[in-house]
Formats: C-alpha cells, structure tokens, sequence
C-alpha cells in the first residue's frame, strides 16, 4: 500500500518517504504531520501515537523532524528528539515504544523489497544498525528492528539445537512460586476470547487495518501469557508465577509476530521460517534442506 501526500506527478512520488511495514508516504514540500488525527499527512491509528505527534518540514530536498508534545515521545534511534533534528537516509523514527518509521531520502531506494541477481546463491539474515536485511531465494528486504528478529538470528545461527526460551528472553530462572489458578469457568472464557481475538487479528490483517490489529494482538498477547502461565501439560492449572512459563508465552509471541511482518514484504521466507521454526519451551529451527545463512 502507497499513499502519496503529494497527489501530484511521478517526479513529486520520488521526494523523501516514510515506510511503515508495507505502507508508504511520499512527503511534500513544507509541513508533514504525523499523528492519528483527522486531516494529517501520515495518519498512523496505532497504540502510544498521538493525534499530532510529530512533524517533518522538506525545504529544498532537506527533512527535518520535531517532536509536538506528544505523550509517548518521538526518537531517532534510542535518542528522544528534544528539538527539530535533520533527518538523514535509513534513520528510523520511533514513535513511542511500538511504531517505529524508516525514513527514506528517496522513494527511488527501494526498501521493502529490492529483486537481485538469480544466481545469488545462500541466505542472509543480519542486523545493520536499526534495520535488520534478509535475504532468501534471490529477493532481500529491509525491516525495521524487532526482538523477535534478534530471536530468529539466534535459532538460525543454531539449525537444529533445541534453545531455551529463557536464553531467548534473556532472563534468569527465578523460584517465583504460586500465586493462584484459573478455575474451570475462567479458562473457557480467556480461550473464547483468544480464538476471537485471533479472528479479528486475521481480518484486520487481511484489510491493511494496522489500528485493529495492533490493539487486538496486544489484548491477545495479554490473554496468551496469561493463559500459559496458568495451564501446564495436559491443559491442568499452575500458579502463575513461573519465570519459564511468562519467558515461553513472550518469546513464542514475538516469533510468531516477527515471522509474520516477513511474510507480509517476503512470502518466500516467511512461509519457510513458518515451516521451519519451532516455538515452546524450547525453540528450534528444523528446515527441511540446510540453509546457508550469513548472520
């Protein structure tokens, strides 16, 4: 999906571009709001974004960014913008703790998905900088950064080693022990609205409405830990205070989340990061054929 603010001929579609997933604005001269509110030039309806959040001003090919009071802040990298900030290619722009924006000098540098040679042979998945580049059956892609890509790199870096998720997580085992359990009611009603929750999920998805789905995925991820911490094997009640189980439910999310945001710019590696990774407990990356990859 492309939205061009500037409406006007092929050579305007060229100026600088912000880059949201698989959504696009190409900026105009002058002021460029950013926000969730009606009338603005780059409407984000996400969680942590405010009505107007931000603003960019192109003044003779020259982007410069500042934040508007928003309540979530804006950043550049891991610094928060305190006053206006030139933009430069490949800056991410964060907006809040969730958003994140790829700023693009040019709409000519391809981003989201960038064809190569046919004989390229091998497979990339490598963090630069703020940005992670994947490449797999001669196509590569650019994404902004997210913990499950950090996740993935690891299981790829160890095809068919079963890892922990507490490595993953990057935590410790503690001896939290039980705080209390779902009773029987309880557990039918968190399951009925995780299955309705993943169908909302999938249909925001499938009509590119990014609002609806972030706020579902949040409640969903919110009901999925809750849910694995309080159920072990066989679907019997636990305490909900196990380390492993809150490390299990996280990680297994954000791969999950990670994978999809492929397959959205890159079907071909999604489908087989779907095929090939498996999430749990432990967490593995089982293809079916070995894979080059250059990590």
């Amino acid at each position: 999906m492309e939205k061009s603010v500037t409406g006007g001929s092929p050579e305007a579609d060229r100026g600088p571009t912000l880059i949201l997933d698989d959504q696009r604005w190409v900026l105009r001269e002058g002021e460029n709001i950013i926000g969730r509110g009606a009338g603005v030039a780059v409407r984000i309806e996400l969680v942590g974004v405010s009505r107007h959040h931000a603003r960019i001003m192109v003044t003779d090919g020259r982007s410069t960014i500042e934040d508007l009071g928003s309540k979530n802040g804006t950043f550049t990298g891991q610094e928060r913008i305190q006053l206006p900030r030139l933009l430069h290619e490949g800056d991410v722009i964060r907006l809040g703790r969730r958003v994140r924006l790829l700023f693009r000098q040019s709409e000519d540098n391809r981003t989201l998905s960038e064809t190569v040679l046919p004989s390229t042979t091998g497979a990339m998945f490598r963090r630069d900088g703020e940005l992670w580049s994947m490449m797999f059956e001669g196509q590569i892609v650019r994404l902004p950064d997210a913990k499950g890509f950090h996740d993935l790199s690891q299981l790829l870096a160890r095809p068919g080693l079963e890892i922990h998720c507490l490595e993953l997580a990057g935590r410790p085992a503690d001896s939290a022990g039980e705080d209390r359990v779902l009773d029987d009611r309880a557990q039918r009603e968190i399951r009925s609205r995780a299955r309705e929750l993943q169908h909302e999920v999938d249909e925001a998805d499938t009509a590119h409405d990014l609002g609806r789905a972030e706020r579902a995925r949040e409640e969903l991820e919110q009901i999925i830990a809750l849910l694995s911490g309080a159920l072990g094997l066989g679907g019997k009640a636990r305490g909900l205070g196990s380390s492993v189980e809150r490390a299990r439910s996280s990680v297994t999310w954000r791969i999950r989340s990670a994978i999809k945001r492929i397959q959205s710019v890159h079907p071909r590696l999604g489908r087989h990061l779907q095929n090939a990774v498996r999430t749990g407990t432990f967490c593995t990356y089982l293809p079916e054929a070995p894979v080059d990859w250059t990590l």
